[in-house]
């Protein structure tokens, strides 16, 4: 006689399954495995997505049918061992050296900007220097008297040159008479307070807008990952390709979760995280970043509903 066919994980479990009368919609809600993910268990189709991943999906898939898991693992490990082992190795990139170039013509043009510079301020200065005594000889009386008239009344500071040049004895006249019209506190004083003031109320809205948080990624390798902000209902889920950049801001925080942790490089800031390669290279990445830094989620931590963003592929 024929020895029996094995079955496989999927078999086992799917017959585990089909005996409790659950449906996979069921244990999707419950468990928060993708359903695409337990189809693909079911199909024996293992290699669909990281190995690592698929290992944590077979685990809480037996444990929500009260099996133990370590057989089931074990058989997995057996299948997939060397797969998850010759991912996990860094990947090393010979760097070519650069030929190295002559500072031969960048010296040159220096030197001409510079004396293109040199001759430009020193005409600037030299013509600057020629104009203002011309300007100062021309109407002293009109630079002394005309801010102390333009504070006063519009009406003075447009009737104050042609009275300067009529009668310069007049304008001293009036000067005085002026005087004693005029507030005793000090019109310089004023101006200045009300500069002031629009600066002050500038200067406090700008400090009431909140400094956002930016995060940066470029993917290595072709990878999952799914970004959450500040707890909002839209999200970032896609399949990065190899060279791809994104960009995001948030007022708050992100919440990221990949399943290649190296696959993809983070910039918090500007300043790059993990030097290019975070988080457990055999683990799910899951991190939460916010502008004081990050902090590592594990699936036993079960962070806010807000935070915690459903297992995909």
């Amino acid at each position: 006689m024929s020895e029996e066919k094995q079955q496989t994980i999927g078999e086992e479990l799917s017959a585990a399954r089909q005996a409790r009368g659950l449906e996979l919609e069921e244990i999707q809600r419950q468990s928060g495995v993708s359903l695409s993910v337990l189809q693909g268990i079911e199909a024996g189709e293992l290699d669909i997505i990281e190995p690592v991943f698929v290992r944590l999906a077979l685990k809480a898939y037996a444990e929500h049918l009260d099996l133990d898991p370590e057989p089931f693992l074990s058989r997995f490990d057996q299948q997939y061992g060397r797969i998850m082992q010759a991912r996990s190795r860094p990947v090393v990139v010979l760097s070519q050296p650069t030929p190295r170039r002559s500072h031969k013509p960048l010296i040159v043009i220096g030197s001409v900007i510079g004396a293109c510079c040199i001759l430009a301020v020193a005409f600037f200065y030299f013509f600057d220097n020629k104009q203002t005594p011309t300007q100062e000889t021309e109407t002293p009386t009109q630079e002394t008297e005309t801010p102390t008239q333009a504070i006063e009344t519009p009406t003075q500071a447009i009737e104050t040159p042609t009275q300067a040049i009529e009668t310069p004895t007049q304008t001293a006249h009036v000067s005085s008479q002026s005087q004693p019209t005029t507030t005793p506190s000090d019109p310089s004083v004023e101006s200045s307070t009300e500069l002031a003031e629009p600066l002050t109320t500038g200067a406090a809205a700008q400090t009431t807008e909140p400094v956002p948080v930016i995060l940066e990624l470029e993917a290595r390798d072709s990878t999952w990952v799914k970004i959450r902000w500040d707890d909002a209902a839209e999200n970032f889920e896609a399949i990065v390709p190899p060279g791809e950049r994104h960009r995001f801001e948030a007022r708050d925080h992100f919440v990221v979760l990949s399943t290649r942790p190296h696959g993809l490089s983070y910039w918090l800031d500007g300043q790059l995280l993990g030097n290019g390669q975070l988080g457990d290279p055999d683990q799910v990445l899951h991190f939460r970043a916010a502008a004081d830094g990050i902090e590592f989620i594990t699936l036993d931590s079960q962070p806010s509903a807000g935070e915690a963003p459903d297992i995909q592929p």
